[in-house]
């Protein structure tokens, strides 16, 4: 495994885009509303918008790696463990 986050088409198993900015393996993935969470060993998480590849946002995750992720339904909490 790798820090990369990729997006495919289902229908012609294409990689649609690779998303930037994680530096360590990636172990949790959430997504609402267009935005993308992702998480791993570094104790960071990354959001991205689902039709940019740059990193919108870092946030400190805690003291730990990070093994889940989870948006609220209406998109506007993101919890982590």
């Amino acid at each position: 495994s790798d820090a990369s986050l990729k997006l495919w088409d289902n229908s012609s198993y294409k990689c649609l885009r690779e998303y930037e900015g994680a530096k360590d393996w990636i172990k949790a993935v959430d997504y609402r509303n267009k935005y993308i969470a992702a998480a791993g060993n570094d104790e960071v998480i990354f959001l991205w918008h689902i039709n940019f590849t740059e990193c919108l946002m870092k946030l400190n995750g805690g003291d730990d790696s990070i093994h889940s992720l989870l948006f609220s339904h209406d998109g506007e909490w993101l919890i982590n463990s």
